[in-house]
């Protein structure tokens, strides 16, 4: 029965109350002390509140303004505080202190992550402010704001929200907090994807865990070279990819700037994540090809393999994705590239998806003459989008979504020679955090020399330079076919 009259007075709760919720906590690796404000508006009764807790939160102490409630109860994952009579008052202010036993999980040595729980009426306000000695990052929901600023992370929204941190002491450069090796100049790989994108994350560095190969292997998976979730980045070492260390560290950062721009989308589909993030790590190997810091030059997309020249040698680099599965995906009016991610594909697929994504960017670039800065500026989503056919709709308002789709063959050819040969801008920005400004300027990149076989005199080339330069090659290709 009193359960009954307990649910009753949830329903008047509902229909008659509304509340803002405020939160200050504490958190380090073993523990989140969390201290709520709850403003509840009602009349001279304020009926009971079931309030939701997190899995294994202990209650420490409830108050209101009449001083300590004792007759709370908890059950399970709910706090249920009981309903008061006041004189004159419109207003009730509950104080709720918990904490939560629970160590960060651990996701690379001196790296931790942990998700942190908030509840909130819905429609209402909800706020908080976020305090850990080592706080790095974090990541809110959609209709979320949220701000840094010495070791400190506040928020701002509706509704009930989940809040992912990373927290940690790593090797700190202008951009990036390492954890694991210790590369040397990254700038730039943060540098030309604010540049081109025109996004600037919240918080001041990015995590990065670098792995060894077997490690990377072992804990992330066998297939991608690095990988961004909620604030952080994870990335094979140097070693494990030698020239492709900056374009992949470039790519994981557009996913970053990406993940607080893109909080709309609800879907799985991935095909403009990875599409833009492809472009920008592009434009980092167009950058150090042409200026001699990188022996291999960019892929072309569903075009022809590029040579290049290395020492007495030439070699062919292929192409990315095939033009024959792209013809045929558009004559069979296919259209799973709706629906595709990266991480839920396999193989041909997979590897056609990614070139598809960045066709689609480098399209809108090259024939639009556009920007990806002006592109994010256009692009305003101001709900939630759960289905990949709406998504698919609101960019296709922005961009040509099936690219070089003709039904003559001759045209379809043409129309990717064109994409691959546009010389595309590369942009660097350098965000000044006080000002709030943002600076773009287009780099200089010195134009491309392209070798040809001819340069090679026949008979140049002993049979033991052959053999390895053959071996250097097989080598070569079998490292992009499993690090895509």
């Amino acid at each position: 029965m009193r359960k009954l009259l307990f649910l009753l007075s949830l329903l008047f709760l509902a229909t008659a109350v509304s509340g803002q919720v405020q939160y200050q906590v504490d958190t380090d690796e073993e523990k989140i002390l969390k201290n709520t404000t709850v403003k509840l508006d009602c009349s001279n009764t304020c009926p009971g509140l079931s309030w939701s807790l997190s899995s294994g939160e202990k209650v420490l102490h409830v108050r209101d303004g009449q001083g300590e409630i004792s007759d709370y109860d908890v059950n399970g994952d709910e706090l249920d505080i009981p309903g008061r009579r006041f004189a004159r008052q419109e207003e009730r202010v509950l104080e709720i202190r918990t904490r939560i036993d629970r160590e960060a999980e651990e996701i690379h040595e001196g790296l931790y992550k942990r998700t942190v729980q908030f509840s909130g009426f819905p429609d209402e306000e909800t706020s908080g402010m976020i305090k850990s000695p080592k706080l790095l990052s974090g990541r809110v929901g959609f209709g979320f704001d949220m701000s840094f600023e010495d070791r400190e992370m506040r928020f701002q929204g509706e509704g009930p929200v989940n809040v992912r941190l990373k927290s940690g002491e790593g090797y700190d450069t202008r951009y990036f907090s390492f954890f694991g090796d210790r590369p040397g100049d990254t700038e730039m790989a943060y540098e030309v994807p604010v540049g081109t994108t025109g996004l600037v994350q919240d918080f001041e560095r990015f995590p990065v865990a670098v792995h060894t190969d077997e490690s990377y292997d072992l804990n992330i998976n066998d297939w991608s070279s690095g990988e961004y979730v909620a604030g952080s980045i994870q990335i094979r070492d140097q070693e494990s990819l030698g020239g492709k260390f900056l374009p992949v560290l470039a790519h994981e950062v557009v996913h970053g700037l990406n993940d607080r721009e893109l909080t709309w989308d609800q879907t799985s589909s991935s095909y403009f994540d990875e599409g833009t993030a492809t472009y920008v790590e592009f434009l980092m190997e167009k950058k150090l090809y042409r200026e001699g810091e990188r022996d291999r030059p960019p892929r072309e997309l569903f075009g022809d393999a590029v040579r290049y020249r290395e020492g007495r040698h030439v070699y062919r680099v292929p192409p990315r994705g095939d033009s024959d599965q792209l013809w045929n995906y558009y004559q069979d009016e296919q259209d799973f590239m709706k629906y595709w991610n990266a991480h839920d594909s396999e193989g041909d697929t997979r590897s056609f998806g990614y070139a598809y994504s960045q066709l689609i960017i480098r399209n809108y670039i090259s024939r639009m003459n556009g920007s990806l800065q002006d592109f994010y500026r256009e692009l305003e989503v101001d709900q939630k989008v759960e289905d990949p056919e709406v998504k698919w709709e609101i960019y296709s308002g922005h961009l040509d979504m099936t690219p070089c789709d003709y039904d003559s063959r001759g045209k379809f050819e043409g129309c990717l020679e064109e994409i691959n040969d546009y010389d595309y801008p590369v942009y660097s920005a350098e965000p000044d955090r006080d000002t709030k400004q943002l600076e773009i300027e287009r780099l200089e990149v010195p134009e491309l020399e392209k070798p040809s076989v001819s340069q090679v005199s026949e008979g140049e080339v002993t049979l033991t330079e052959f053999v390895k330069g053959f071996i250097d090659y097989i080598v070569m290709e079998l490292s992009s076919f499993f690090k895509l």
